[in-house]
């Protein structure tokens, strides 16, 4: 009996290995396919994605900007809170 589980145990390790190496082997394509799609240098990358980054500010300075102006606009017709 323990023969047959210690056989069980090595055919289960075997099949693990095999699984973990037909995963690195896919890993490893994903990994090529994905440094070929991003190209370019690593200057290049950082200043793209700074640029990106400073078009997502400025649109949601617009945004915050449209939801404010209506308030600083009634604020400065020269009318206070205090007497309405």
């Amino acid at each position: 009996m323990a023969m047959m589980e210690q056989q069980i145990s090595s055919n289960r390790l075997m099949d693990l290995e095999r699984v973990v190496d037909m995963l690195n082997g896919q890993l490893r394509a994903l990994q090529s396919e994905l440094q070929r799609a991003k190209g370019g240098s690593l200057v290049e990358r950082l200043r793209i994605n700074w640029a990106s980054m400073r078009r997502n500010r400025t649109f949601m300075s617009a945004v915050c900007n449209q939801r404010i102006r209506p308030n600083t606009k009634e604020a400065s017709r020269g009318t206070s809170r205090a007497a309405r």
